[in-house]
Parts: C-alpha cells; structure tokens; sequence
C-alpha cells in the first residue's frame, strides 16, 4: 500500500518524468563538456550559483547544528522543487529550474576533476549518490509535473477546458507534495549527517 502510494506520482506523470530527466541529464553532460572546453566562462557564468552554494554550504555545515543545517538545506531545496513544481503556469521556470540544477552538477563535476582534488567515483558515488538517490527523484518529479501544467496550459486536451485542467493538475500536483517534501526531508538529512563522514573516509583511504 505504502509502496502504491510513493509510485503513484511517478506512473502518473511517466512520460514527464522522463523529459524531465532528459532536460536535467542533457545540461549535465552539455555544461560539464563545455567546463572543460571553456573553463572561465563557465566559471564565470555560474558564478553566482557558485556563490549561492558556498554560503549555503557555510550555513549547513558549519552553522550552530547538524539540524539546523538540514533545516537550512531541505528548505533550500524545497523552494527548488515548489519553484518548478508549482510554478508551471511560467513555462520558464521548470525548464529553468531542471537546466540549473543538472548544469550546476555537470559544471561542479567537471571544475573538481578539472582541480583534481576528487575523481569521478568520489564526487558522484560519495558525494552526490547517497543523498541524490532521495533529492533527484524529488526535484525531477517537481520538474516533470511543472512540465505538464506548462504544456496544458499552452495545448489543453480538446475535451477539458484549459481552467479546468490546470485546476486537476495542481490538485495532482498537490497530492505528490508529502512525497516530494518526504524525499526531500530524507536527502537532506543524509546529506548533512552521512555524506560529510563519507568523504571523510573517501579522502583518509
């Protein structure tokens, strides 16, 4: 039953899942060639993403607690994924949102690699993996349900009225929110709690 009810968001919305994906998987590859083809314009266009996450970082891991820094951080990704989610009636903003996020992933991998201060295995298996198995799902169902409201918008099926259809996505929409804040809730607590310990571990061996 538990399990009928984590999937259901995801069969429900499959298809925009998958372009979901595929726009997030499709800026990670793009904006990681182009780091290493063009270093310092990628550096300097995502320089104010950079230093976003510096600061985010600061106030994670270094704050006054460890739950004050999951605190900090699901609320960080939670605006994230409501931006796309809930702002589908934008086009832009869950296309911009997957954009960002999967080129801020492929624009770090490649500056880290680049530094050589962490091979592919550390950043994606130890870094990005134990937390990403939770965030992704959430920030591409997010993505992928801010998709379709933003197509039914513009091309609403011919036999619903386009208010009426925005009216069931976002009740679709938010029927999916405990899943995605769940989620969320869970990456951010391994990330502040399980990945710090694993790099650790990584860098020692």
């Amino acid at each position: 039953m538990l399990f009928q009810l984590f999937i259901k968001p995801f069969s429900q919305h499959r298809k925009w899942f998958l372009l979901s994906s595929l726009l997030f998987l499709i800026s990670l590859f793009l904006f990681k060639a182009l780091a290493f083809i063009y270093y310092g314009e990628i550096l300097q266009l995502f320089s104010l993403f950079f230093d976003d996450l510096e600061e985010l970082a600061s106030d994670v891991f270094f704050g006054p607690s460890k739950w004050q820094g999951v605190r900090i951080l699901f609320m960080n990704n939670l605006r994230a994924s409501l931006m796309m989610l809930l702002g589908g009636i934008i086009l832009i903003l869950p296309i911009f949102g997957l954009i960002i996020n999967g080129g801020l992933v492929g624009a770090v991998s490649a500056l880290v690699l680049k530094e050589g201060s962490m091979g592919l295995f550390g950043f994606y298996v130890i870094g990005i993996l134990p937390h990403g198995l939770f965030e992704l799902p959430a920030i591409l169902l997010s993505g992928a349900i801010g998709l379709k409201i933003s197509k039914e918008i513009i091309s609403p099926p011919q036999s619903e009225s386009r208010k009426r259809r925005l009216k069931k996505n976002y009740q679709a929409a938010l029927w999916s929110l405990p899943l995605i804040v769940t989620l969320l809730a869970i990456a951010a607590v391994l990330e502040v709690f399980l990945t710090p310990w694993l790099m650790e571990l990584y860098f020692s061996v």
